[in-house]
């Protein structure tokens, strides 16, 4: 086994086997340890700290895979939750309290609509800022409810329905599915 002199000016550490497994250039290590990059050259071909250096990237490697494999699950967790308040936040627009407009008494109780369903995040938000005119306006538009597109059926000459869809939607449906089923009649569902 040969014998390596022992160093004069580089005081090598766990720190430095570190960085250099991570990647990081030997002309920006020299500076930091007062030597010049052939002096940590010829240090880290030495078979002990070679050894040493594998040791610390495949210690790197996993760390970084441990991080990934964290976030990832991090991302799930927040996509899941996210999903979630989705799901759970929405309720009817009567159950949320909007603050009157600025120098105007408190309504009456106002009738519910029915049909439009707001989260309850975006209310709170809404509590929270000045009531302008265009909050008014944004208000009133999301009173006004869109009737429900009516579902219809299209059926082939023989009677079997062979998709559901929305009205607007089934003239394309039609063009597409003729072909394969021959003529089709829309039938309201």
């Amino acid at each position: 086994m040969k014998r390596y002199r022992r160093l004069r000016r580089l005081q090598p550490d766990a720190e430095l086997l570190r960085r250099r497994a991570a990647g990081e250039p030997l002309r920006e290590l020299a500076p930091a340890y007062g030597v010049a990059h052939t002096t940590l050259s010829r240090y880290l071909r030495r078979p002990d700290v070679v050894k040493q250096l594998e040791q610390a990237a495949r210690l790197i490697r996993a760390e970084r895979r441990a991080a990934e494999t964290r976030q990832r699950a991090e991302q799930k967790a927040e996509q899941k939750a996210e999903r979630d308040a989705r799901r759970h936040a929405t309720r009817p627009l009567s159950e949320v309290s909007l603050p009157a407009p600025r120098g105007q008494p408190e309504p009456a109780e106002l009738p519910a609509p029915t049909a439009v369903r707001r989260p309850a995040s975006d209310a709170i938000v809404r509590l929270g800022r000045a009531g302008s005119h265009a909050d008014r306006r944004d208000e009133r538009d999301a009173r006004v409810t869109a009737k429900p597109e009516q579902r219809v059926r299209l059926v082939t000459e023989s009677g079997e329905t062979i998709a559901s869809t929305s009205e607007s939607n089934a003239e394309p449906m039609i063009a597409a599915l003729e072909p394969h089923h021959g003529p089709l009649t829309v039938d309201p569902a």
